[in-house]
């Protein structure tokens, strides 16, 4: 196996009061048996990654994943599962690599026929996120691409039951004067089962997440124009 950053396979990896956070240069190369993976990968049946109350910025830059068996990783994170950015800085996903036909940025989706679902948030609230320069360099030819998402219903898990999807709930929420901002396109992709569902700027049902501060969800979700 051949990585680089975090991997993991043994549950949730939570951030949570801290300062500035980067990654930055985290290269894998993994041979024809091997994992080739960026910065975060969490193979677990849906485990969770989570940012939360950082006093500063978030920063995935220059990362790469190459080689490896597995068809889904990207040049930062890859997750099968909840996933939450809130309470931070600015955040940035840049120049980040994958020679996988999935995303630069961000994967998400089944694990070899494991049950797949969660939750996700994107809150810009101490600051903006922003994707740029993320790019796919795989068989389907170079292209930038942010954020992809694949689900699909497999016919069994590792046991030989059935495991049907879970479902995946997407908020991207941006306060007054702050941005989500997609240079790079999005991929979503479900095949047998009901696509994820995307709110944006939806009031939460509360606001543990803000610290039981309720915020102004006014400001923009930008994607790209292609």
């Amino acid at each position: 196996m051949s990585s680089a950053g975090i991997f993991t396979n043994e549950g949730s990896i939570s951030f949570n009061d801290t300062e500035n956070i980067l990654f930055e240069n985290n290269t894998s190369t993994g041979g024809p048996a091997a994992i080739g993976i960026g910065s975060i990968f969490l193979p677990d049946n849906q485990p969770s990654l989570s940012f939360s109350n950082i006093r500063g910025d978030i920063i995935f830059r220059n990362n790469k994943a190459s080689g490896g068996s597995m068809p889904g990783m990207a040049g930062a994170i890859t997750i099968y599962g909840s996933f939450k950015l809130v309470q931070t800085g600015d955040v940035l996903f840049e120049n980040d690599v994958t020679d996988k036909n999935t995303a630069g940025a961000i994967y998400c989706g089944n694990n070899e026929g494991k049950r797949f679902g969660g939750q996700w948030l994107l809150s810009a609230d101490g600051g903006n996120i922003v994707f740029r320069g993320n790019l796919v360099k795989g068989s389907s030819g170079v292209f930038a691409r942010a954020l992809a998402i694949f689900v699909y219903a497999p016919e069994n898990d590792y046991t030989g039951m059935s495991q049907p999807n879970g479902n995946l709930t997407m908020d991207f929420r941006a306060q007054a004067g702050r941005e989500i901002v997609f240079y790079d396109s999005i991929d979503i992709e479900s095949i047998t089962v009901a696509m994820p569902t995307l709110h944006i700027n939806r009031i939460p049902a509360d606001w543990a997440d803000y610290g039981g501060i309720p915020v102004e969800f006014g400001g923009t979700v930008r994607f790209p124009v292609h």
